[in-house]
């Protein structure tokens, strides 16, 4: 018998026993614990949103004017 040979037929025992010790051994799932029951009862906090509107991405520009030299400078 060739080394190959003896190789394959003893990994296809291996499997095959493997399978069958598997198969008899039924899985059993673990049971999850029940969680205690809460102490106290939670609250619900609101953030709320300022009257106010928020202002624009580009509004900081409305502050800068541009000199006789073409830079933003802050307006006054």
């Amino acid at each position: 018998m060739s080394r190959r040979t003896l190789m394959f037929s003893v990994s296809v025992l291996l499997i095959t026993a493997w399978n069958v010790q598997a198969q008899g051994m039924p899985a059993k799932a673990p049971q999850p614990e029940p969680l205690p029951a809460p102490k106290t009862k939670a609250t619900i906090v609101l953030n709320e949103m300022p009257d106010w509107p928020r202002p624009g991405t580009r509004a900081v520009w409305q502050a800068y004017g541009v000199d006789a030299r073409g830079r933003l400078l802050p307006r006054v």
